[in-house]
């Protein structure tokens, strides 16, 4: 069961991490949360958990999962599938989750306009990243997620 997170509980935890090693982190996500995974985009703080997960041995019982907001750079998808052949058979079933009813960019710009992301940028953000997210988490039953976001 997930432990409550009163606001006490998260200060305590805040300050027991505050100057924690990515070890330690990780370790404690492991034994708090029987269902978690790593979200990441493939930055560099993403590519450094990744790599200490799979050193870890976490991979691939803990799921890692990516929202391709189907806006991403050629070079984006190439290093996708340069980590993912890294570390195969590790990362075989990386999770990837896109905008929903659109799989490609074509049917996103035909169903939202292909400027959305000027023209609106907090419905942008919430199709694109937002709603991704939300689904990923529940779909794979997920308590909790880490990624390479700074506090």
């Amino acid at each position: 069961s997930t432990p409550e997170w009163t606001p006490a509980r998260l200060r305590s935890i805040n300050a027991r991490f505050a100057n924690a090693s990515p070890q330690e982190v990780l370790n404690w996500a492991d034994k708090t949360f029987s269902k978690w995974a790593q979200i990441t985009s493939f930055g560099p703080t993403g590519m450094v958990i990744l790599d200490q997960m799979s050193k870890m041995q976490l991979l691939p019982r803990v799921p890692v999962v990516t929202i391709d907001t189907l806006h991403l750079f050629p070079e984006t998808y190439a290093l996708v599938k340069q980590v993912q052949m890294h570390y195969d058979p590790k990362l075989d079933d990386l999770h990837t989750y896109k905008p929903q009813n659109a799989s490609d960019l074509a049917t996103f710009d035909l169903t939202y306009g292909s400027l959305l992301w000027q023209a609106n940028p907090e419905r942008y953000g919430y199709l694109t990243k937002v709603e991704p997210t939300q689904r990923a988490l529940k779909e794979l039953g997920l308590q909790a997620w880490v990624t390479g976001r700074r506090r």
